[in-house]
């Protein structure tokens, strides 16, 4: 529950550098691969992104973690690769 700065670090890490058989998986659970990679991206090179992420994680259950997943993805998934884009810059600065 309570990870350390590099506990996120290295999980972020791991999230941007998976491999084939664990991107199957992904999309077999209806994940997003790509997306969540970039997120994660995202998240290393943010520092105020990655401990509002640390924040929101440790008050949550895994299901709710996961749930949050699957409702972030399915929003994601309405929008146009150019809306996710701008949003994502939004998310950034």
């Amino acid at each position: 529950k309570n990870m350390s700065d590099d506990d996120m670090t290295r999980m972020l890490e791991g999230m941007a550098n998976i491999g084939p058989e664990e991107e199957a998986r992904m999309r077999a659970m209806g994940a997003d691969p790509a997306m969540m990679k970039k997120a994660a991206q995202m998240m290393s090179s943010n520092p105020l992104m990655r401990n509002a992420a640390k924040t929101m994680m440790k008050n949550m259950t895994p299901e709710q973690m996961a749930q949050a997943s699957q409702q972030a993805q399915q929003q994601m998934s309405n929008m146009s690769p150019g809306d996710i884009e701008k949003a994502m810059e939004q998310m950034n600065k």
